[in-house]
């Protein structure tokens, strides 16, 4: 039997395997636009028309050690450019975290930590040509998208696995897995197929201790009666 579950390209022992369940996270979409020519430009009377919603990034939350790496990422950072950024990035959250702006620590699909706010994130642009490029509120293609950009904070469904080292969270909707249920299903039979497995080696191993212990009884009292003749 396989010693591992593998999902997403990530392969985890079972014997590591502590807790899993299905959860329900936040994460955040972005809106797509997408640049229309021709014909379509003069029947929907613009160059540049919403498509749909697409996932951006996971909203971590105060209980997860993967939010402690994001806080600290976050304001711990190194010399140089990044310094003078979260200098200016201060100044300006300090300014509009009175206006009642929330921060978001999140998580990229890449694994990098960051925080955001919801109005900075931009939304993203697919040109005729199959170019892409992220669209900024101070950038000169943003009047042209005729709306204003809103991203959205979604719940989705998630798998998530605690084991001895590590915790890991597989998101739903197609971001990660398509069927959240099924992973967890696919899982839990595994894991039960194993301490099964294990439940009757142990048995078996019990039951052939206890009959060696017998028959090493047996012995020693067939040795007694014949020293005793």
């Amino acid at each position: 039997m396989e010693q591992v579950f593998d999902i997403c390209g990530t392969r985890i022992p079972y014997k590591e395997i502590k807790d899993f369940r299905v959860v329900y996270r936040e994460y955040i979409y972005r809106p797509l636009y997408r640049e229309q020519l021709g014909t379509l430009k003069k029947i929907r009377g613009s160059k540049y028309v919403f498509s749909e919603m697409v996932p951006f990034a996971s909203v971590l939350v105060a209980d997860d050690k993967h939010y402690k790496l994001a806080t600290k990422e976050a304001y711990a950072k190194t010399v140089g450019e990044s310094i003078i950024k979260d200098m200016a990035s201060l100044a300006l959250s300090r300014i509009q975290s009175k206006a009642g702006r929330k921060k978001y620590h999140c998580q990229h699909i890449s694994g990098r930590y960051f925080t955001v706010y919801l109005d900075d994130i931009p939304a993203t642009l697919i040109r005729s040509d199959g170019k892409m490029s992220d669209v900024y509120k101070n950038d000169s293609l943003y009047p042209l998208l005729g709306e204003p950009i809103a991203p959205a904070v979604l719940t989705v469904p998630t798998l998530k696995i605690t084991t001895k080292n590590e915790e890991y969270l597989f998101y739903g909707n197609g971001i990660q897995l398509s069927d959240v249920n099924s992973a967890y299903v696919a899982l839990g039979s595994k894991v039960d197929s194993m301490a099964a497995l294990k439940e009757s080696k142990d048995s078996k191993s019990f039951i052939d201790s206890v009959k060696q212990k017998i028959m090493l009884l047996g012995t020693k009292k067939e040795d007694t009666e014949k020293s005793n003749q």
